[in-house]
Formats: structure tokens, C-alpha cells, sequence
């Protein structure tokens, strides 16, 4: 996923981001300014800039729901009971 942070001054800030179910604009209030089912992050990301606004900060950022960066799903093997400690398919 990707996001970009804008601002034009200090307290005018608009967040830029881009994901699996398209692009989302949002104000500083956590609302919706502009949304679109497919990456129109480019497109969006210089119309504000010609608009006056500079980028703050922008970054893939990984999503919440997916997977550890180590490829491992997060805290099974750490899990009390039998998904804990099972090896080869067998459980001790």
C-alpha cells in the first residue's frame, strides 16, 4: 500500500492512499475528499501538487491485516495447545 502525506501549511494537510480496493483522499478531519476504485495515485498525487500542495512524507506502508514481514504468520508458533507445537504433522 502506499501513502502520501501533503501539506500546505501547517495546518492544512491532506493524506494520499492507495491499496487493493483503489485510491482514497482524505483531509486532516479524517474525511473523504476524492476516491476511486483503481490506482489514481499518480494522477491525484500531481494534480495537488500543481494545486500548491508539498509532499510531507510518502511511503509503502504495510497493511495491518497482512502477514509478517518474515513471511510467518503472526504468533502461531507461539500459541498455547497443539497448533504450538506441532512438527511434521504430528503433534506431541
Amino acid at each position: 500500500m502506499r501513502q502520501t502525506i501533503l501539506q500546505r501549511d501547517s495546518a492544512e494537510r491532506l493524506t494520499l492512499r492507495t491499496d487493493d480496493y483503489g485510491t482514497t483522499g482524505t483531509g486532516a478531519d479524517g474525511q473523504i475528499v476524492e476516491e476511486h476504485g483503481t490506482d489514481r495515485h499518480a494522477e491525484i498525487l500531481a494534480r495537488w501538487q500543481a494545486e500548491g500542495w508539498r509532499i510531507a512524507a510518502d511511503e509503502n506502508i504495510r497493511p495491518e491485516h497482512a502477514a509478517p514481514s518474515d513471511g510467518g504468520t503472526s504468533g502461531i508458533a507461539d500459541a498455547p495447545g497443539p497448533a504450538g507445537t506441532v512438527t511434521d504433522g504430528e503433534s506431541s
